[in-house]
């Protein structure tokens, strides 16, 4: 028999011959032929067996946000308001709760960005690797050409297009 101990901000993955059963919440526990993983849930969560087996459990569900993201995607990850990082193809998961946390989804097998994200957030390091800017100056006109392909006339202004 083992006494566990879940503490605020802590959850904790109940498993029993390696096989998931439960979640427990805040609270004294004593597990027969168990064991807890214990998870900081003011911190992404990174699953310690298959998630899809996780996501089984309404409850543990109930409590993450699942951010899926395809191969032409990127998702920008925000922590009470602020960048924290980009997300690129894979699944992720962050606990509900303590940390506000915020998605925002970008097609990168486009050209140009059509989302609604700030021009401060798009020349922030982090996008560094997936923008490319561009400066067209009012007396000039420029061609944009992907893969050797026209695509589009651009005007006077500062451009911001998708790296890939």
């Amino acid at each position: 028999m083992k006494h566990v101990k879940i503490g605020a901000y802590q959850v904790g993955l109940v498993f029993k011959k390696d096989s998931y059963k439960r979640m427990l919440k805040e609270g004294n526990y004593w597990l027969w032929n168990e064991y807890a993983v214990v998870c900081d849930t003011t911190k992404q969560f990174h699953s310690p067996v298959e998630l899809n087996i996780l996501l089984q459990d309404n409850m543990l569900l109930n409590a993450l946000h699942v951010v899926d993201v395809k191969d032409n995607e990127i998702v920008l990850q925000y922590e009470n308001g602020l960048l924290k990082q980009v997300l690129t193809a894979g699944r992720y998961s962050f606990w509900k709760g303590i940390v506000q946390y915020d998605f925002i989804y970008a097609d990168i097998s486009k050209a140009e960005i059509t989302e609604q994200i700030g021009r401060a957030t798009l020349q922030h390091k982090l996008l560094a690797p997936f923008v490319r800017s561009f400066s067209v100056e009012n007396y000039e006109k420029a061609l944009l050409f992907v893969d050797g392909r026209y695509v589009q006339q651009l005007n006077s202004g500062g451009v911001l297009l998708v790296e890939e």
